[in-house]
């Protein structure tokens, strides 16, 4: 039994879960168990935006399943290389920055011919996430208040330029109206965008694993203002994306209304309130950090 166990090539096999970002999470989590074994193959998932393509594979039993972002990837690496699994099926997406310790390694794997809206040195890119998160569904997810664009716009003496999910929902009218001598791209495709957000100099992102992997993916970018809160904020203790080791960052503490206040005033309304942004020094950076390994 054993020996029909390690005779049969390990398996990394990824579950497609969720959109091109997400996608490329479970990827990276692929490469990174197969970095500890070599023998594995990677099977599951195709990207065309990047040139990757794994075939399809039927599962190998027994099979360790990764689901959400915290896991040992050691230990999920010595159950496959050792024969005790089959094969490890990634449903997760792994978001925590512990899990990729060479960026250098994933920005010579995404690599695209797709051209960037060219943003000048002088302007900053606002990142907008809007769409489905809007409506306060998704408790890690929030549109941003409009005090947060005001405060990076203040702070760094940039020309505005607005670009991500600009439809015409209640928020994105609003925000053309607060700002409107300010710039907005046309609705691109989500490569575009990716690549528009690489490719800057100065941006703030959204609160989105889309926008995090496009900076923290860059080689360009100067500046990074980054939104402590829902999905980055590591209170939530199951995400951990705050690389207060990179110098590029700037952190900003902001609350997203809970759950219950969502249900008393719309994310239109609530983004135009004089909500308290705070840029944190790096003490304060780090704490926040820790926190999150502290018991509360």
């Amino acid at each position: 039994m054993i020996n029909n166990i390690q005779s049969t090539i390990p398996k990394i096999i990824i579950k497609r879960n969720g959109r091109l970002a997400n996608n490329m999470f479970q990827v990276m989590l692929a490469y990174e168990l197969k970095k500890r074994v070599p023998s594995a193959q990677i099977f599951g998932i195709s990207l065309p935006e990047w040139g990757i393509e794994f075939a399809y594979s039927e599962l190998v039993q027994p099979v360790l399943k990764m689901q959400r972002h915290n896991f040992d990837l050691d230990l999920a690496a010595y159950l496959l290389k050792s024969g005790i699994v089959g094969g490890i099926l990634i449903e997760g997406w792994g978001m925590r920055l512990k899990n990729f310790p060479d960026a250098d390694f994933y920005r010579k794997i995404f690599i695209t011919d797709t051209k960037a809206v060219e943003v000048s040195d002088k302007q900053i890119l606002l990142n907008v996430r809007s769409e489905d998160i809007v409506t306060g569904k998704y408790p890690r997810y929030y549109p941003l208040p409009f005090s947060f664009y005001e405060k990076i716009i203040d702070i760094t003496g940039q020309q505005p330029v607005f670009m991500g999910q600009l439809d015409d929902s209640d928020y994105v009218q609003a925000l053309r109206k607060k700002f409107n001598g300010a710039k907005f791209l046309p609705n691109n495709d989500p490569l575009v965008d990716f690549q528009t957000i690489r490719n800057a100099r100065n941006v703030a992102i959204s609160v989105s694993s889309f926008a995090w992997l496009a900076s923290w993916l860059s080689e360009t970018l100067e500046s990074i203002h980054f939104p402590v809160a829902g999905l980055y904020d590591p209170l939530n203790l199951e995400t951990l994306l705050m690389p207060v080791d990179d110098p590029r960052y700037h952190f900003y503490d902001l609350k997203f209304p809970s759950i219950e206040e969502r249900t008393k005033v719309s994310a239109t309304d609530w983004a135009l309130q004089n909500n308290p942004i705070k840029l944190m020094t790096q003490q304060e950076s780090k704490l926040r950090v820790l926190s999150a390994f502290t018991p509360q």
